[in-house]
């Protein structure tokens, strides 16, 4: 993960837009309109949701369709998550995460926005990175906070290796994001790092005793 200027910020792809993409890959695999779509399952024996899912990773697919699917898969996955009211502690924070982020295969960064009585307010994704990053603005991160009325947040992104480790960009991004709130007077409460189903507390690990 790393701090970027504002002016390069990859914005997030909106449902319509993951929506869009998918129909053109589906054109492009001959699908040109809804009509084409059973001749297209028959053709490539595919019976149900999981040999859709097999056929996507199979040489058959383009990467562009495999690419569109995914992205709308998750975009789904991501909209079901159960989010509660509150969370008891900082570890089932980081265990919803990694529940719910752990398993991707780009690199993402959330926010979770809570009020002074720790209840939650909001959740946001603020980018979608590379295979091995994603960028964000402390700006991105914050102006969400106002707009909520928020008196803290926790943040988290993934690292699709599994890997917990922070790099020094994960370190340094986290103190710019700290600074940002601090001058706000809203509570940078933690930053997890999450893979594999696992997840790391920055904080907890002293990472950011520094801070």
């Amino acid at each position: 993960m790393e701090y970027i200027n504002y002016d390069k910020h990859q914005l997030i792809r909106s449902d319509f837009e993951l929506l869009e993409q998918l129909i053109v890959a589906l054109e492009q695999a001959g699908v040109d309109q809804l009509a084409d779509l059973p001749n297209f399952f028959r053709k490539n024996q595919i019976k149900g949701l999981s040999d859709f899912v097999q056929f996507l990773k199979g040489p058959q697919a383009s990467a562009e369709l495999a690419t569109a699917a995914e992205g709308l898969f998750d975009r789904i996955r991501a909209n079901y998550s159960e989010l509660p009211q509150t969370f008891p502690d900082h570890q089932a924070v980081g265990q919803y995460w990694a529940n719910r982020l752990g398993n991707l295969k780009q690199e993402e960064f959330w926010a979770l926005y809570v009020n002074n009585a720790a209840q939650i307010v909001a959740e946001k994704q603020i980018s979608r990175g590379t295979l091995d990053r994603t960028m964000v603005h402390p700006r991105d991160v914050m102006r969400w906070a106002l707009i909520y009325g928020a008196g803290g947040v926790f943040i988290c992104h993934n690292h699709p290796s599994g890997r917990l480790t922070p790099s020094k960009a994960d370190v340094n991004t986290s103190k710019q994001l700290m600074a940002a709130a601090q001058s706000m007077e809203i509570d940078l409460v933690d930053h997890f790092i999450v893979g594999k189903g696992r997840f790391l507390s920055m904080v907890e690990a002293g990472y950011l005793e520094c801070i």
